[in-house]
């Protein structure tokens, strides 16, 4: 690696999410179906002597102390995903890595879990690691639950906790609408108070169209979607105010929140309702993005 490469750290949304029970150990039984903006945070790695992180974005100052540390001991899942890599591969972490901050924290949508998959993508191509053995599969999920689907970068379904990703049917582009109320969600607060656990359910082997689709979300729910609206209020004022717009063909709060998404039919209609709610709520965290298929 002579010059420096920048890879996308798309956000992840669940377009269902069912908590299908507690497991003894704390951690609740999942099942989802995933897919990835055409939006999200860029992590950019430049070769070095040393170990550094820029941060720059929107949500970059969002990021604590801990957070910013490149040692070790550091709390951001992106530098222990390097340092973790790095050890298994009989690397140095030598790079300078700018990360720029995109994706609201607390949202629900991936975003740190998203930089670290990002990072490990490029890093099996630079040091040609194996990332089809279990062992590496099981490194993914210890460095966080959502890491192993943002690894895969492609529409999936979720099983277990998280550690189980299989293929998603498939899908369709389908444009869609992301609004956070900048209110951020704490996860493990939002699973302490799931109490309504669903059954898990047959996703078909294929959506003949994208209604087809549409009607099959609509018999699905996020069953973390009250306790986190418990927690952030917000959350049911954005889901109404998705819900509102013309040409909305589903909407629903991704992962644990407080972020919800609406999936629209023609991008110009995401668009269009991404400048009305801005111009209402300018408050608000609004994208308007792709789900790539």
């Amino acid at each position: 690696m002579k010059t420096p490469i920048t890879i996308l750290a798309p956000a992840k949304i669940n377009l269902f999410l069912h908590v299908l029970g507690r497991r003894d150990n704390g951690y609740h039984n999942l099942q989802s179906l995933i897919m990835f903006a055409d939006f999200g945070d860029h992590v950019t790695l430049k070769p070095s002597d040393t170990l550094g992180l820029t941060l720059h974005g929107d949500y970059a100052g969002a990021l604590n102390t801990s957070e910013k540390d490149t040692s070790e001991n550091s709390s951001n899942i992106l530098i222990k995903a390097l340092w973790v890599i790095a050890k298994r591969a009989g690397q140095t972490p030598a790079f300078d890595i700018t990360l720029t901050k995109n994706i609201p924290l607390g949202a629900g949508l991936g975003g740190g879990s998203a930089d670290a998959a990002a990072l490990i993508r490029a890093l099996c191509d630079l040091w040609d690691i194996d990332s089809q053995s279990d062992t590496f599969k099981q490194l993914l999920f210890a460095l966080g639950a959502d890491v192993p689907a943002c690894f895969n970068n492609a529409p999936c379904q979720i099983k277990g906790t998280g550690e189980d990703v299989f293929k998603a049917p498939d899908l369709f582009d389908i444009p869609a609408l992301l609004i956070h109320p900048n209110k951020q969600c704490s996860t493990k607060d939002v699973f302490s108070k799931a109490f309504k656990f669903s059954g898990e359910i047959d996703i078909p082997n294929k959506f003949e169209s994208r209604d087809a689709l549409m009607a099959f979300l609509k018999t699905t729910r996020n069953d973390l979607y009250a306790p986190a609206s418990t927690l952030i209020p917000d959350i049911q004022e954005v889901l109404n105010a998705i819900k509102a717009q013309d040409n909305i063909l589903y909407a629903s709060m991704s992962g644990s929140g407080s972020a919800c998404f609406g999936l629209f039919d023609t991008v110009q209609s995401a668009q269009h309702a991404a400048q009305i709610i801005k111009n209402l709520h300018p408050e608000w965290w609004v994208q308007a993005v792709t789900l790539k298929s």
